[in-house]
């Protein structure tokens, strides 16, 4: 075998080894820890399906309680020996009406905030479970994260802050974080999940000093080598790399096959008569 021979060769197996074990740290998830910079951040988008009708219309509230305490304030005995027939009739006609309709129930629903809670719940599209880590020597203050349609957040002490940035968008301020620290909070989006260009471009992570992070977003699915959706080159490089195995298997098998006839034709034939004197 020739010096230029060789040197295909070593190269080619070379290139080989470095495809794989990229291809292979890309698979097992761990391709992120080799990225530049101190904070990383891993994003599992999922979808948030709701039944159909979900909710609570202001409206429908407002004439059931009116329908209601018209029907006891008539009926209550108590009522009419307090207030009289007149003014229990007054009540019954414009006092309920006025103090139960469609207006107060709306606010009523806005500043009682565990019911805001509950029927928020009609917005959610999807949710994010995002871990933010700081992977460098030094501490990182205010840091925070773009979420698109983020509309709450928790973490594993209550409620994580969303301020609005820009329509569309919303940040989630997570505050300082020592090295090796790493912070997990699930968000819920008014957006579905979307894995295109352009909707995973919009997720960002930094921290004050003009620092910038590096994000993987990854659907919901727990699979060896989900690893493969954060990037599109590292699908390629494992589509490449088994393309050239494949080749490799093909030489290799047709340089045996090719040996073997040729050591076939070598061996003397056994099959031929003995002459003896």
């Amino acid at each position: 075998m020739s010096f230029r021979v060789r040197a295909i060769a070593i190269l080619f197996f070379l290139g080989l080894t470095l495809a794989g074990g990229l291809g292979l740290a890309a698979m097992t998830g761990t391709l992120s820890a080799l990225m530049p910079g101190a904070l990383k951040a891993d994003i599992v988008l999922a979808d948030y399906p709701i039944p159909g009708g979900f909710g609570v219309a202001p409206q429908e509230v407002s004439d059931y309680l009116v329908t209601e305490m018209q029907k006891r304030s008539l009926n209550d005995i108590a009522l009419r020996l307090v207030l009289g027939n007149d003014t229990q009739q007054k009540l019954h006609d414009v006092v309920i009406p006025r103090l139960l309709n469609a207006g107060v129930i709306r606010t009523m629903i806005g500043e009682v905030q565990p019911l805001a809670d509950v029927l928020s719940i009609g917005q959610y599209k999807s949710t994010a479970e995002i871990a933010v880590r700081n992977d460098g020597a030094e501490p990182l203050t205010d840091v925070a994260m773009i979420v698109p349609g983020a509309i709450r957040a928790e973490d594993g002490n209550g409620v994580v802050e969303v301020a609005d940035t820009q329509p569309g968008l919303s940040a989630i301020r997570l505050g300082d974080m020592q090295p090796g620290e790493q912070r997990s909070v699930i968000v819920w989006r008014s957006v579905a999940a979307d894995f295109g260009p352009a909707a995973i471009g919009q997720f960002s992570v930094g921290a004050a000093g003009g620092v910038r992070g590096h994000v993987d977003v990854l659907g919901a699915r727990n699979w060896f080598g989900s690893g493969l959706e954060k990037t599109a080159w590292a699908r390629w490089l494992v589509s490449a790399l088994l393309v050239a195995v494949t080749f490799a298997g093909l030489v290799g098998l047709v340089t045996s096959l090719r040996t073997f006839v040729r050591r076939r034709r070598d061996l003397p034939d056994t099959t031929a008569p003995l002459h003896v004197r």
